[in-house]
């Protein structure tokens, strides 16, 4: 459920943009639990308090790159952040720790 008796809710609520049709006006659940396009009905729902605004009919294109987003976040070749370390670059390895200790060692010098 969600309050949309709330001043800051309302306005953000009429600042929304349907992903269907594109209007701006809202139909609130008495529950509060969903919320409904007035110009082409289509229904979004509310869970633990966050409106699930849905793109039903997305391209097969976009669906395929959504999927692949998590794989390439991970995978440093096709340019994701998870680095492979090896044991000269992994910041856990005990080479590392001797290494940062050299290097206090050098500067408090």
């Amino acid at each position: 459920m969600m309050r949309f008796d709330d001043p800051a809710a309302r306005a953000l609520l009429e600042a929304l943009r349907c992903p269907a049709c594109g209007a701006r006006r809202w139909l609130v659940a008495p529950d509060g639990v969903s919320v409904t396009c007035a110009a082409c009905r289509r229904t979004h729902r509310v869970r633990d308090h966050v409106l699930h605004v849905n793109v039903m009919n997305e391209h097969e294109e976009v669906q395929q790159e959504r999927a692949s987003v998590p794989a390439t976040e991970m995978a440093p070749e096709l340019g994701g952040w998870r680095e492979v370390y090896t044991p000269q670059t992994d910041p856990a390895s005990s080479l590392s720790h001797v290494r940062l200790r050299a290097r206090r060692r050098s500067i408090s010098r």
